[in-house]
Protein backbone atom coordinates (compact mmCIF):
# COMPACT_ATOMS: atom_id res chain seq x y z
CA UNK A 1 0.00 0.00 0.00
CA UNK A 2 2.66 2.39 1.24
CA UNK A 3 4.44 1.70 -2.63
CA UNK A 4 1.18 2.04 -4.81
CA UNK A 5 0.78 5.87 -2.28
CA UNK A 6 4.28 6.75 -3.50
CA UNK A 7 3.87 6.20 -6.57
CA UNK A 8 0.56 7.71 -7.18
CA UNK A 9 2.32 11.42 -5.30
CA UNK A 10 5.03 11.23 -7.79
CA UNK A 11 2.78 10.96 -10.93
CA UNK A 12 0.20 13.35 -9.45
CA UNK A 13 3.36 15.44 -8.99
CA UNK A 14 4.50 14.92 -12.71
CA UNK A 15 1.11 15.90 -14.00
CA UNK A 16 1.20 18.98 -12.05
CA UNK A 17 4.65 20.01 -13.01
CA UNK A 18 3.65 19.27 -16.59
CA UNK A 19 0.46 21.20 -16.49
CA UNK A 20 1.97 24.44 -14.48
CA UNK A 21 5.16 24.56 -17.42
CA UNK A 22 2.41 24.32 -20.18
CA UNK A 23 -0.09 26.77 -18.65
CA UNK A 24 2.57 29.40 -17.97
CA UNK A 25 1.20 32.32 -19.03
CA UNK A 26 3.39 34.15 -22.60
CA UNK A 27 4.16 37.35 -22.41
CA UNK A 28 2.89 39.20 -25.55
CA UNK A 29 3.55 42.50 -25.45
CA UNK A 30 5.52 45.46 -24.00
CA UNK A 31 4.71 48.90 -22.67
CA UNK A 32 8.07 51.10 -23.47
CA UNK A 33 8.53 54.65 -23.06
CA UNK A 34 11.34 57.22 -24.27
CA UNK A 35 13.82 59.19 -23.36
CA UNK A 36 16.14 61.69 -24.73
CA UNK A 37 19.13 64.40 -23.26
CA UNK A 38 20.55 66.87 -24.75
CA UNK A 39 23.86 67.65 -23.04
CA UNK A 40 24.53 70.50 -24.84
CA UNK A 41 21.53 73.08 -23.71
CA UNK A 42 20.18 70.53 -20.66
CA UNK A 43 16.73 69.53 -22.54
CA UNK A 44 15.07 66.26 -21.50
CA UNK A 45 12.72 64.57 -23.91
CA UNK A 46 10.28 62.14 -22.55
CA UNK A 47 7.81 60.54 -24.84
CA UNK A 48 4.37 59.36 -23.52
CA UNK A 49 4.51 55.36 -22.65
CA UNK A 50 2.86 53.42 -25.01
CA UNK A 51 1.94 49.79 -25.84
CA UNK A 52 3.72 47.49 -28.60
CA UNK A 53 1.88 44.47 -28.61
CA UNK A 54 3.74 42.79 -31.13
CA UNK A 55 7.13 43.91 -29.02
CA UNK A 56 8.72 40.42 -27.40
CA UNK A 57 10.91 40.01 -24.64
CA UNK A 58 14.23 37.63 -25.45
CA UNK A 59 13.35 34.89 -22.16
CA UNK A 60 17.01 34.17 -21.77
CA UNK A 61 18.21 38.22 -21.54
CA UNK A 62 15.63 39.57 -20.44
CA UNK A 63 15.79 42.27 -22.95
CA UNK A 64 13.34 43.61 -25.51
CA UNK A 65 14.59 42.28 -29.13
CA UNK A 66 15.94 45.13 -31.35
CA UNK A 67 15.81 47.10 -28.45
CA UNK A 68 18.51 49.74 -30.16
CA UNK A 69 16.20 50.03 -33.42
CA UNK A 70 13.59 51.52 -30.78
CA UNK A 71 15.92 53.82 -29.53
CA UNK A 72 17.40 55.02 -32.81
CA UNK A 73 13.60 55.78 -34.15
CA UNK A 74 13.07 57.83 -30.63
CA UNK A 75 16.54 59.50 -31.26
CA UNK A 76 16.00 60.14 -35.33
CA UNK A 77 12.28 62.16 -34.32
CA UNK A 78 13.74 64.24 -31.66
CA UNK A 79 16.90 64.88 -34.02
CA UNK A 80 14.86 65.63 -36.85
CA UNK A 81 12.28 68.03 -34.94
CA UNK A 82 14.07 69.74 -31.92
CA UNK A 83 18.09 69.46 -32.16
CA UNK A 84 20.72 67.29 -33.33
CA UNK A 85 23.40 65.12 -31.00
CA UNK A 86 20.42 63.87 -28.85
CA UNK A 87 21.75 60.77 -26.95
CA UNK A 88 18.25 58.16 -25.88
CA UNK A 89 17.76 55.10 -24.01
CA UNK A 90 14.24 53.38 -24.02
CA UNK A 91 12.62 52.13 -20.67
CA UNK A 92 10.61 48.79 -20.98
CA UNK A 93 8.23 46.63 -18.73
CA UNK A 94 5.43 44.45 -19.29
CA UNK A 95 3.65 45.38 -16.76
CA UNK A 96 1.78 48.82 -17.44
CA UNK A 97 1.84 49.83 -13.64
CA UNK A 98 5.72 49.60 -13.28
CA UNK A 99 6.58 51.49 -16.36
CA UNK A 100 4.55 54.37 -15.50
CA UNK A 101 5.58 54.24 -11.60
CA UNK A 102 9.47 54.76 -13.32
CA UNK A 103 8.14 56.94 -16.10
CA UNK A 104 6.66 59.05 -12.96
CA UNK A 105 10.13 58.88 -11.17
CA UNK A 106 12.11 60.13 -13.92
CA UNK A 107 9.55 63.20 -14.62
CA UNK A 108 9.50 64.30 -11.13
CA UNK A 109 13.74 63.75 -10.84
CA UNK A 110 13.48 66.06 -13.86
CA UNK A 111 10.82 68.80 -12.47
CA UNK A 112 12.89 68.85 -9.36
CA UNK A 113 16.26 69.56 -10.97
CA UNK A 114 15.74 73.29 -11.78
CA UNK A 115 19.04 72.94 -14.53
CA UNK A 116 17.07 70.65 -16.50
CA UNK A 117 14.05 71.67 -19.20
CA UNK A 118 11.80 69.06 -19.58
CA UNK A 119 9.80 68.51 -23.27
CA UNK A 120 7.43 65.69 -22.79
CA UNK A 121 6.08 64.26 -26.20
CA UNK A 122 2.49 63.45 -26.03
CA UNK A 123 1.41 59.66 -27.42
CA UNK A 124 -0.27 61.59 -30.36
CA UNK A 125 2.69 62.88 -31.52
CA UNK A 126 5.66 60.79 -30.89
CA UNK A 127 4.87 56.44 -31.22
CA UNK A 128 7.32 53.28 -31.24
CA UNK A 129 6.49 51.35 -34.81
CA UNK A 130 7.08 48.05 -34.67
CA UNK A 131 10.64 46.41 -35.50
CA UNK A 132 10.69 42.76 -36.86
CA UNK A 133 13.21 40.78 -34.79
CA UNK A 134 16.27 40.13 -37.21
CA UNK A 135 16.83 36.36 -37.39
CA UNK A 136 20.98 36.68 -38.94
CA UNK A 137 21.35 38.14 -35.52
CA UNK A 138 20.39 36.28 -32.73
CA UNK A 139 21.44 39.04 -30.45
CA UNK A 140 20.20 42.13 -32.34
CA UNK A 141 19.48 44.30 -29.38
CA UNK A 142 22.92 44.70 -29.18
CA UNK A 143 23.29 46.31 -32.47
CA UNK A 144 25.63 45.57 -35.06
CA UNK A 145 29.35 44.90 -34.11
CA UNK A 146 32.17 45.73 -36.50
CA UNK A 147 33.74 42.14 -37.33
CA UNK A 148 37.04 42.41 -35.48
CA UNK A 149 40.41 42.10 -38.27
CA UNK A 150 42.21 39.31 -37.52
CA UNK A 151 45.38 39.86 -36.45
CA UNK A 152 48.50 38.47 -37.78
CA UNK A 153 51.15 37.21 -35.16
CA UNK A 154 54.25 38.78 -35.95
CA UNK A 155 57.25 36.07 -36.06
CA UNK A 156 60.28 37.13 -34.41
CA UNK A 157 63.27 37.50 -36.68
CA UNK A 158 66.60 35.78 -34.85
CA UNK A 159 69.77 36.42 -35.15
CA UNK A 160 71.98 33.21 -35.55
CA UNK A 161 73.62 33.52 -31.94
CA UNK A 162 69.66 33.43 -30.35
CA UNK A 163 69.08 37.51 -29.73
CA UNK A 164 66.16 39.35 -31.02
CA UNK A 165 66.85 41.36 -34.13
CA UNK A 166 67.78 45.17 -34.21
CA UNK A 167 64.80 45.55 -35.55
CA UNK A 168 63.12 44.45 -32.10
CA UNK A 169 65.18 46.38 -30.13
CA UNK A 170 64.30 49.81 -31.74
CA UNK A 171 60.72 49.06 -31.28
CA UNK A 172 61.28 48.92 -27.44
CA UNK A 173 63.07 52.58 -27.15
CA UNK A 174 61.48 54.30 -24.83
CA UNK A 175 59.26 51.79 -23.88
CA UNK A 176 61.12 50.31 -21.00
CA UNK A 177 62.31 47.46 -22.40
CA UNK A 178 65.71 45.62 -22.77
CA UNK A 179 67.89 46.50 -25.28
Amino acid sequence: MRVFAHRFFLLTLACMLCLGASAKKKEKGVYLFGYGTALLDSTVYLSAPVFLDSATIDPKTKIVHSIVRYSNQFQSYVEALYQPHVTCAVFYHTDKAKLEKQYLKIRRRVNNDKSLRLTELAAEEFKFVWVPNDERTPNSYLGEMPEKASKKKKKKADVPDGRPSDNMNKSNKGRGGKR
